[in-house]
């Protein structure tokens, strides 16, 4: 398979299983409404979560909030959508520090 740049790419069944197998979480969400879209399994066990988190807010699946986290980088992201946004911060639920 080609895009449109002539570069060669894989197909989605293999870059899942990549995603899949990194031993770093893994979240990727819808940008206007939260939804989780993938998680990995090093991400669901991460935070022990065992349904499938597909369609449910990241807030909700994987810190149990209402509402958004006062740390998402989302409103940033939408506001400057051209920007590699990334933060350093203390999880809570999981004791641990994390590089976004």
């Amino acid at each position: 398979m080609n895009n449109s740049f002539g570069k060669k790419t894989i197909p989605l069944e293999t870059f899942l299983n990549i995603l899949t197998n990194l031993d770093i979480q893994v979240l990727v969400t819808e940008l206007e409404s939260d939804k989780v879209l993938y998680a990995n399994e090093h991400m669901n066990n991460s935070y022990n979560v065992t349904e499938d988190t597909r369609g449910i807010p990241c807030w909700k699946a994987y810190q149990q909030l209402d509402e958004q986290c006062s740390f998402c980088a989302l409103p940033e992201l939408k506001a400057h959508p051209e920007r590699i946004i990334k933060w350093e911060d203390y999880n809570e639920r999981t004791g641990r520090w994390l590089y976004n």
